[in-house]
């Protein structure tokens, strides 16, 4: 997400940068070590919210501030698109100069706190400085008549320091020493890679002079390290008498560089602001020697990188960083675990399908702005001068002062020779950009072979990266296909049938090609047929045709929060889910069907039904194999129903575990106003093993219904009348004689029971 200032700094408004809603596209942040830092996206002219991005306006990224400075406008068919450009916060030092009662003439000594403090007062506090590195005092001269920007830049460049701009405060180091152990290596985080080792300014002796072509010589060897004075003992009278008889250091590398055509590489500089006709100058003279030597005796590396930003998916993952030092490893490219320095650095962290553009090198890359950077005041007066009606002489003889002094001051890059003006590179002499009065050459070489040249005929190089004008022309019979340079030739435009799938071919009938790359294709009402999309973001609306049909197969890394925009209306298929209030079919079939996802619900598996609460069973299971119903509590079971297999007969069993307590009797309880055992006819059996306990009323039960029971009564009432037609009953006692009356026995009636 973007967040939208206007001039006063107030917040008006905010851009969605992903999801449905977008309305930004191609968010971009670019930063380079020690120079530009600036935010670039584009906006439809047709937003609710373009008008609210204005120049001088700011744009909040990732908690930084950027000073709204281009809008370019552009039309991509019935597109009409704008592409803002946007500086660093820190880009307003430029705005604001430095009194000229603060500049310096000659500061001896000093910190850079105290410089940084001058810069700090000029703007009003509003930016501020930390420096979080010990940095040596140096001495500084001319210093301050500028803007605020080219103060702090000469400072840099002055102490030799590296800086991390956040917002506005600005962090000084003097390296940046982020190691985080960032190994880039193929097949893992490297998508692709270019790697360019180069010994054109390979230097293993340097010498230096100063003020007057003065040099070190004649300074006592004791300012020398012991690995230094020991590498010129080795060479005949570079020590005489405990002083240095040369002006050069040896490189520790020396020994492996040497060749039979060469001992060393020899490397020279001048510095005319460093007087070593003084010892404090010829020390001054060392430390820039020492510090040039160990910047170029070792070769120069360059590896671009394009890397998969994995920190996007797993917060694990460590997100490059500007001046962090990392490890690349492609055995087939001869990376073999190379320490570098990420330099440049181009992000789109807001786009998931665009991975980060790393430049690695074990240099500090050149900026353009490095070059020209003492001439921009000169350029300020050259335009007042020239739009003015009238010549002002006061003015031009100022303009001419201050353009003898950038010129004098800037001679160690700006050369005049029979060529033509020459822009030479600070560090090597051989990189140099010559403007002569046919064009423009840029060389490597010192201007022997040229890497680039613009004529009036055209522009000469082996790469042009960028976007081609609209009126660019390009020969097919020059377009480069082939890794060994193979070219296509005119006749494979005469027709499709001559494409071989490796060139791109335009004819009248369409374009024939293996990979088309691009922001928007507009197809109107025209149709696409292909057989595979490798990335396709849709956005309005998808309209199937009567035979369409939808496979997922191999889709990963589908979002899980999905979400249903109202122009999809209630039901929507994403590679996981269908989202439907109602599912209406012939045949259902899946292997997990339940009425929610977590807590209390109802799941049908492939060999169960049952009810869960969360992962715990409680409620019922039906299990499909064994047929078993049972009744779980908790997790516990509780009892059942079930078939009993191994009998032929297949009898139902119930049964039932003791209830946590309840039922101590394991009795199983049937209850209800009507219950019916077995079917309605005469052949259905049912069977009570155990005991059987009847606490109401038995309605409808006769004696026949029960096996042998009318046979036992009948047999019982038999006995029983034969007892009453044989017993006896008391009737009177007289004296010691009791009486009895007998139904059918009147022989014997009574009895002596006296005794």
């Amino acid at each position: 997400m973007l967040k939208i200032y206007n001039r006063q700094k107030q917040p008006v408004g905010v851009l969605q940068t992903s999801g449905y809603n977008t309305e930004v596209t191609d968010v971009a942040i670019y930063r380079r070590l020690n120079s530009e830092y600036r935010l670039t996206f584009q906006i439809p002219m047709t937003s609710p919210k373009y008008s609210l991005i204005e120049e001088e306006g700011l744009i909040e990224c990732e908690g930084q501030l950027f000073v709204i400075k281009g809008r370019k406008r552009n039309r991509q068919g019935k597109a009409r698109m704008v592409e803002v450009t946007c500086q660093h916060i820190m880009r307003r030092l430029m705005d604001i100069r430095i009194p000229y009662n603060m500049a310096i003439e000659e500061a001896l000594g000093k910190d850079i706190s105290y410089f940084l403090n001058i810069i700090s007062t000029a703007t009003g506090g509003v930016f501020t400085f930390q420096v979080m590195d010990v940095i040596p005092p140096k001495d500084v001269y001319k210093w301050g008549y500028s803007n605020c920007l080219k103060a702090f830049q000469d400072l840099v460049e002055i102490y030799d320091v590296e800086f991390i701009p956040d917002n506005y405060n600005i962090k000084i180091y003097s390296k940046i020493n982020i190691d985080n152990g960032v190994q880039y290596r193929y097949s893992k985080n490297i998508l692709n890679n270019e790697f360019e080792t180069n010994t054109d300014t390979l230097v293993t002796r340097m010498t230096g002079l100063g003020k007057d072509s003065l040099t070190i010589i004649n300074l006592p060897a004791s300012y020398l390290t012991q690995e230094e004075r020991d590498r010129l003992a080795l060479i005949p009278g570079a020590i005489v008498d405990g002083l240095i008889k040369v002006p050069y250091l040896i490189s520790q590398y020396a020994a492996s560089w040497a060749t039979p055509d060469n001992t060393y590489f020899d490397g020279e500089f001048e510095n005319n602001d460093i007087d070593p006709s003084t010892i404090e100058g010829k020390v001054q003279l060392l430390e820039e020697i020492r510090k040039r030597l160990a910047q170029q005796e070792i070769p120069d590396i360059q590896v671009q990188v394009s890397v998969a930003d994995l920190w996007k998916v797993d917060p694990g993952e460590i997100r490059p960083q500007i001046g962090e030092t990392v490890y690349l490893v492609d055995q087939e490219l001869e990376l073999t675990n190379i320490m570098a320095r990420v330099m440049e650095l181009t992000e789109y962290p807001f786009d998931r399908s665009k991975h980060t553009q790393v430049t690695l090198a074990n240099y500090l890359l050149q900026d353009e702005n490095d070059i020209i950077a003492d001439l921009n005041a000169s350029k300020g007066q050259i335009d007042r001068l020239i739009f003015k009606e009238k010549l002002n002489t006061s003015a031009f003889e100022t303009f001419a002062k201050q353009a003898i002094y950038d010129i004098n001051n800037s001679k160690s890059e700006i050369i005049y020779d029979t060529r033509g003006i020459v822009l030479q590179s600070k560090t090597n002499a051989l990189h140099q950009v010559i403007h002569t009065a046919n064009g423009i050459v840029i060389t490597t070489d010192g201007g022997q072979t040229a890497k680039t040249a613009i004529t009036a005929q055209g522009i000469a190089a082996e790469y042009i990266v960028g976007i081609l004008g609209d009126f660019a022309q390009v020969r097919a019979n020059q377009i480069i296909v082939g890794p060994s340079g193979e070219k296509i030739g005119d006749n494979l435009i005469s027709g499709a049938g001559r494409w071989n799938s490796r060139t791109t071919l335009i004819t009248d009938s369409g374009i024939y090609t293996g990979t088309v790359t691009t922001d928007q294709l507009i197809a109107g009402s025209a149709r696409i047929s292909t057989a595979l999309i490798e990335s396709l973001e849709v956005g309005r609306n998808v309209i199937m045709g009567p035979n369409a049909t939808i496979s997922w197969n191999n889709i990963t890394g589908v979002p899980g929060n999905i979400i249903n925009p109202p122009y999809i209306q209630q039901t929507f298929i994403d590679a996981t889910n269908i989202f439907s209030p109602n599912i209406t079919g012939g045949v259902l079939t899946g292997s997990l069907i339940q009425t929610a996802t977590t807590g209390r619900r109802i799941q049908l598996s492939g060999s169960e039904l049952q009810s869960l609460n969360t992962n715990t069973k409680d409620g019922f299971t039906l299990d499909g194999n064994t047929g078993y119903l049972q009744w779980y509590s908790n997790g516990v079971n509780r009892g059942g129903i079930y078939k009993n297999f191994p009998d032929p007969n297949e009898q139902l069993v119930f049964y039932h575990n003791n209830w946590a307590g309840v039922r101590s009797d394991n009795r199983v309880d049937i209850q209800g106003q009507s219950i019916n055992f077995g079917a309605d006819n005469s052949s259905s059996i049912t069977n009570f093993y155990n005991n059987v306990v009847f606490l109401g009323n038995i309605t409808g039960l006769t004696t026949g219904s029960i096996t042998g029971l009318e046979t036992r009564l009948l047999s019982i009432e038999s006995r029983l009348l034969d007892l009453e037609n044989k017993a006896f009953v008391f009737a009177r006692r007289v004296g010691n004689l009791a009486y009895f009356d007998s139904k059918n026995i009147t022989s014997v009636d009574f009895v002596d029971v006296s005794g």
